[in-house]
């Protein structure tokens, strides 16, 4: 506190019969203030007047008798203690007001020489010092019920000085030693009244209110902290309490004291405790008038119940805004309109609630769908069924849009009913673009299982997308319920048991090549090779390859599978163990990299089962063959040569192409002479040679 500026004028001008008598105006008006005292005495000082300034305060002193003064004298002592005392005389007085202020405690002398306040007693700088910490360590006395976070609270039972430490009992660590060091960082004294110290000397009170009254027992859990607490804190400081059988029938009480204030929203709902209900109800409104559209609803929501005239007055607010709001902000209408259903404050036909406002528009289902949130998109659908005969052609444009499964499954039960054709072209345009609607395509897939009307419209379209070797970015956000769908075995064996034999060769190498784990995939094969007894027996072409080439992707597959597969694994499962999967960064990364390893797996493998080397043994050039060295003359003249090998080798660059390359097709077979055409030229072959390997 600062000096009024009046007394500053009267210390500045000399008029010392003016800032005596401001002061003593002062000391009978709050004489419990010393900031005001303080400040004047160093203004009286600074100006000169240090012998007024110690003869008020010698005023000031004597007035401040008795045990409640005693701790406002240290604080006055320890800012203008110098104007009153000499260095060794102040030293003096400081320990006598201590003795006073900690009479009866056994360690405060022991205390006393631990800080050594005996030592150096004209360094009055460092003496204030050690005069904090011996009041920084004397809330620690035998018996003091202290906590500490992590192990709870508890009592101190020992006062150590050759060990320098305080032994305590704290709730999950008894016998604790704390150094008188750390003591202060560590530890922190409970107050008589807190809820902590209650429950270790008098839990029974605590049962008895605990029977009487549920929000009595809230309200002295909440007032235990300054700060508003989580239901996750409550629950843990009346732990002993309140049982975790008792925990959700008592949390539903209490919470509903009309004392008991509550802000933000979901899991990260804070508590705190208003003095009595007006003063509750009075910062709810308070907090109404200061917060945005989507907090007020919050607010009202949380707060409607608390009495009739909250509700009215809280109701008339949001209608007012909702009247004022401008006629774009269509999701505020409804939002108000939903938050106030069932208040006599609502006019369901008013012009600005959700009824009038859809009647009125000529795009019903746009209008729907700039609701963002799911709730109020369900009160549309069922304002619009109730409101306009074209109910059904919205419900059908509806389907395009909706994002959330449950109100896609309502809109498609309705919409079958009444246009089933309209919704198998729904289906039709989900599996055509998968990308272009990701929701409605997760939701289908959810919704194929036993569903013949879903199964029967693109079976190899619908397995291809669902085995996909990896997930588009549209379909990103719903993984893990793509992946839930795949792991129950969901439609995909339903699936194969749609397709038709011209299908079935593609569908094998999908699945071959798929995103499966081998327990999924094998299964899913053998359904197809039941269904297509013939492909069983059916031989992929060999994939020729030189011997080097065969070796490199035999030994990338024994990396896979003894080094990066499982690497991958163990990052997944420790990325798991830091939880929330939805914002772990760490775990998506090692499931994205799984993919892809799991991928490439099934590619090798399929690929090696079906590799025979190139022979390069042969000495025949009659004719264009695999592993055949080939010069050609081009129809303008120009001459070219190039080798003939497997797609492993391919590299067109410098003069290598795959067999199954349409260039290569159009050559193989060919002897010295022939005319072969590609791509609309022609070709002479000049020269035929056996090619031996490596140049």
């Amino acid at each position: 506190m600062t000096i009024p500026r009046s007394l500053r004028k009267y210390i500045e001008a000399g008029r010392l019969d003016e800032v005596e008598s401001a002061w003593l105006a002062q000391l009978e008006a709050a004489p419990k203030e010393p900031a005001f005292f303080i400040s004047a005495a160093r203004a009286l000082k600074g100006a000169g007047d240090e012998t007024l300034a110690r003869t008020l305060l010698d005023l000031l002193y004597d007035e401040w008798e008795g045990e409640e003064f005693l701790e406002l004298k240290l604080d006055l002592l320890g800012e203008v203690g110098l104007l009153l005392f000499d260095p060794p005389e102040l030293h003096d007085e400081v320990l006598t007001i201590l003795r006073a202020l900690y009479a009866g405690q056994p360690s405060l002398e022991g205390f006393i020489e631990q800080v050594g306040l005996n030592r150096a007693t004209e360094d009055t700088r460092k003496n204030w010092s050690k005069v904090g910490a011996l009041r920084a360590i004397m809330q620690f006395e035998v018996d003091s019920i202290v906590w500490m976070k992590g192990k709870g609270a508890g009592r101190v039972i020992e006062v150590n000085f050759e060990l320098e430490s305080f032994k305590v009992d704290l709730e999950r660590s008894p016998g604790l030693r704390v150094g008188f060091g750390g003591a202060a960082k560590l530890m922190k004294a409970i107050a008589p009244d807190h809820i902590l110290r209650r429950k270790l000397e008098a839990p029974e009170e605590l049962l008895e209110i605990k029977q009487r009254d549920a929000g009595e027992l809230l309200l002295l859990a909440l007032r235990s902290y300054e700060e508003p607490r989580n239901a996750k804190q409550v629950r843990e400081s009346l732990a002993g309490i309140v049982s975790e059988k008792e925990w959700s029938s008592w949390w539903a009480a209490a919470r509903k004291s009309p004392q008991v204030l509550t802000e933000g929203k979901g899991a990260r709902q804070l508590y705190r405790a208003a003095a009595s209900s007006e003063d509750a109800e009075e910062a709810v409104i308070a907090a109404f008038e200061a917060a945005k559209t989507d907090g007020k609803l919050e607010i009202f929501r949380r707060n409607a119940d608390r009495n009739e005239a909250l509700r009215e007055d809280l109701s008339r607010r949001l209608v007012a805004i909702a009247e004022s709001s401008r006629a774009s902000a269509v999701e505020l209408r409804f939002a108000v309109a939903q938050a106030l259903r069932g208040t006599p404050q609502f006019e369901r036909d008013a012009p600005w609630a959700p009824r009038s406002l859809l009647a009125a528009t000529d795009a019903p289902a746009a209008m729907i769908a700039e609701l963002s949130d799911r709730v109020l998109r369900d009160m549309a659908y069922e304002l619009a069924k109730d409101t306009r005969d074209d109910w059904q052609d919205i419900f059908v444009a509806a389907l395009e849009t909706e994002v959330d499964p449950r109100l896609l499954e309502t809109l498609a039960a309705t919409v079958e009913e009444s246009q089933p054709e309209a919704l198998l072209r729904f289906y039709d345009r989900v599996l055509a673009h998968p990308r272009k609607r990701p929701a409605a395509f997760v939701w289908l897939a959810e919704r194929a299982r036993g569903n013949p009307a879903v199964l029967e419209r693109k079976p190899l379209r619908f397995l291809q997308e669902l085995v996909s070797t990896s997930f588009p970015r549209e379909l990103e956000p719903f993984k893990s319920r793509l992946r839930k769908v795949l792991e129950d075995g969901g439609p995909l064996a339903q699936l194969i048991q749609r397709l038709e034999r011209e299908q079935a060769s593609s569908a094998e190498e999908l699945l071959k090549r798929s995103v499966l784990e081998e327990y999924l995939r094998e299964p899913l094969i053998e359904a197809l090779h039941m269904r297509f007894p013939d492909r069983r027996e059916a031989k992929e072409s060999p994939l020729y390859a030189t011997q080097a080439s065969i070796d490199r992707r035999r030994e990338e597959l024994k990396q896979l599978r003894e080094v990066e597969i499982p690497t991958n694994r163990k990052a997944i499962e420790e990325a798991r163990e830091l939880g929330d999967l939805k914002e772990n960064f760490e775990y998506k990364s090692a499931r994205q990299r799984h993919e892809y390893l799991a991928a490439r797996q099934g590619a090798l493998q399929s690929d090696l089962a079906r590799t025979q080397p190139l022979d390069l043994s042969r000495d025949d050039a009659s004719e264009v063959r695999v592993a055949s060295r080939v010069s050609l003359r081009r129809g303008d003249g120009g001459e070219q040569e190039l080798v003939i090998l497997g797609p492993w080798e391919s590299d067109p660059d410098n003069g290598v192409v795959s067999y199954d390359s349409d260039f290569a097709k159009a050559l193989l077979g060919k002897a010295e002479g022939d005319e072969a055409r590609f791509s609309g030229d022609s070709f002479v072959i000049t020269a035929i040679a056996p090619w031996q390997g490596e140049d």
